[in-house]
């Protein structure tokens, strides 16, 4: 069943749309009322920022929505902790006939608003020192000052149990955030939420989240980093600290090991920098070694869909060494960031990004690899 947002105003219902619609490559509508029939996400507006009678139609359309078997809602929340956002999420979480699984991801990082320690900031500043509101802690705003929760910080995400430790949660979960690295991170977590609880599972959300949950998984990603740049190690460090990773040299044959099911692959190279003279030649070779390790692991179940290369000459000496016979980009990232899918050869139709070796902030592979899928 599909995925619905609850929104109290147009702005954050039209936010939430887009944000949905740029992840799951779809038009996304939004309607003032559920209709008759619907097998793909929507966003809800109940119009009460301008109307608080109107916050009433949160638990009558939440109900009907479980009588129609939804389980993954997103209450959208004020991110400056103003308008009918708590009444609403009492409204909904008392609709639901079983407890749901409540999630709480109030960071809007682009704007400049996160979240640490359970309290949200604006600015690096916290909000109660920025703006005239009673609190800015998140479970006395949400859920009152008796209330119990749980704060996974920034520092837990790359936990391996978090996951399954959160999944049973019978207390809200509040998470830290401080960029879109821990977002992507929070949605990798959710996913794995979602396939452990059987129940309902809500989301109280700036609607920033909903750029990667619940976005399709891009399926399973290789990233071929050939030359041990600074900047390549510092991303790679980044993404080794907040993801499951299968890191492998290429040099050496992969043998009896697999990726797990959540695992990013992680093909580099233990070469030192080289010349520019000798560029080339070397990134020959760690192609042809990228195909290798690539194929290895293709016949033991792991099969790549989405491969990310950094370095021009990575880039192009695998597409050499693949048989491939260009490129065809749909989307710019980040600077020196392509987006697209490899035409012809071994990958043909694989999904394809590259990146400058020598430029990218530290969060920018794992972004990269937990981005929205490329519908083609």
């Amino acid at each position: 069943m599909p995925f619905v947002v609850l929104a109290d105003d147009s702005t954050g219902a039209n936010a939430s749309a887009g944000a949905l619609a740029q992840s799951l490559g779809v038009m996304i509508p939004v309607m003032d009322r559920i209709p008759p029939q619907f097998d793909t996400p929507f966003v809800l507006n109940s119009r009460s920022r301008e109307d608080a009678s109107r916050s009433r139609l949160v638990a009558q359309w939440a109900r009907a929505l479980w009588d129609r078997g939804v389980r993954d809602l997103d209450k959208r929340v004020d991110t400056t902790l103003r308008g009918p956002g708590p009444a609403e999420l009492e409204e909904l979480v008392s609709a639901i006939p079983d407890s749901p699984w409540i999630g709480v991801v109030a960071a809007y990082p682009g704007a400049g608003r996160t979240t640490r320690g359970g309290r949200q900031f604006l600015d690096g500043v916290p909000l109660a020192e920025r703006m005239d509101c009673p609190t800015d802690v998140l479970a006395d705003y949400l859920f009152g000052p008796e209330s119990r929760c749980l704060v996974v910080e920034t520092s837990e995400l790359s936990s391996e149990v978090l996951p399954e430790s959160l999944a049973d949660s019978s207390v809200p979960v509040i998470f830290d955030a401080s960029d879109d690295a821990d977002l992507a991170q929070i949605a990798r977590v959710l996913r794995t939420v979602r396939r452990r609880h059987q129940g309902a599972l809500i989301t109280v959300s700036s609607g920033a989240l909903l750029n990667y949950y619940p976005a399709t998984p891009a399926g399973p990603t290789a990233i071929l980093i050939g030359s041990p740049t600074a900047i390549n190690m510092a991303q790679l460090r980044y993404l080794a600290e907040r993801l499951s990773a299968f890191v492998w040299p290429l040099e050496q044959t992969i043998g009896e090991h697999t990726p797990g099911p959540e695992d990013v692959v992680i093909l580099h190279s233990g070469l030192n920098v080289v010349e520019p003279a000798q560029r080339q030649n070397v990134s020959g070779q760690l192609a042809r070694w990228a195909v290798t390790r690539l194929d290895e692991l293709a016949q033991r179940g792991w099969a790549a869909r989405r491969i990310i290369a950094s370095g021009g000459e990575m880039s192009q000496s695998f597409l050499d060494q693949s048989g491939a016979s260009g490129t065809l980009m749909a989307a710019l990232g980040s600077p020196l960031v392509g987006h697209g899918t490899i035409v012809g050869g071994h990958y043909e139709g694989i999904e394809f990004l590259t990146k400058g070796g020598l430029v990218g902030y530290p969060a920018l592979l794992v972004e990269l690899a937990l981005g929205p899928a490329l519908h083609q």
